[in-house]
């Protein structure tokens, strides 16, 4: 019985496209003290894909909203839930092929069959045209029908700039968020972190999400030249 439940739940993962495993335990919550860790295990017992609910991870890159949504989605897989994983860019993508092969509304259904869709980097890629359109259709199909785990580095007030249509912006967050969980992570990013120890002690403690600053440019010696120097600063300004 032990191997059959594991050749499932390999099988299950392989099938939803969960081929990095990442479990909460493997979770650094120290790291990010922001996270309120009682809340993220409670969302492990899975009550919102019976509520058939939407949970969203927002915050900046490296702050662990696509490792929290993978795990959640393994969480799901050993309860013996269907999951599928995908990203933002790839789901749009197949939408849009299906789309001009005529299979648009065949490509739906199979995104609405697992219990857990998990759809990741929404913000990161530009949308191509008449992407938010494709994304709002499977979105109003699954609404109350199918949970779902949405992670983004961009605020809900910025999706009108993310998929380039503020009325289809607002037309998904009236369906996202209706029946909705949302998690904001504050926190520098844990792949930085990685990095640290390379860095000298004064820097380390500034070194989060935004990458360093330039460093001015060195005033040059000798006689100025006739003509005038693009100036960094004013770019900046």
């Amino acid at each position: 019985m032990t191997l059959r439940e594991n050749s499932r739940i390999k099988t299950a993962l392989r099938m939803g496209r969960l081929a990095t495993i990442k479990t909460l335990a493997g979770f650094d919550f120290t790291f990010q003290p922001s996270l309120d860790r009682d809340r993220i295990f409670t969302l492990a017992q899975l009550g919102f894909v019976e509520r058939h609910e939407a949970v969203h991870f927002l915050g900046p890159p490296g702050t662990g909203k696509s490792h929290l949504a993978t795990a959640l989605g393994v969480e799901a897989v050993k309860a013996g839930k269907s999951v599928y994983f995908t990203t933002l860019a790839d789901l749009i993508g197949s939408l849009a092929r299906s789309e001009r092969e005529g299979r648009l509304q065949e490509r739906i259904r199979f995104f609405c069959r697992p219990s857990l869709l998990i759809v990741d980097e929404i913000g990161y890629l530009p949308v191509v045209q008449g992407g938010g359109n494709l994304f709002f259709q499977l979105v109003n199909a699954r609404y109350e029908r199918g949970a779902m785990i949405l992670t983004s580095n961009r605020g809900f007030a910025e999706w009108g700039d993310v998929f380039g249509d503020p009325v289809v912006a607002t037309a998904l967050l009236d369906r996202l968020l209706h029946h909705a969980v949302v998690v904001q992570i504050e926190g520098s990013s844990y792949r930085l972190r990685q990095h640290a120890e390379l860095m000298p002690e004064h820097v380390r403690s500034k070194a989060l999400i935004a990458p360093p600053a330039f460093a001015p440019p060195q005033k040059p010696r000798g006689r100025p030249p006739k003509s005038p120097q693009f100036s960094l600063a004013s770019t900046t300004a």
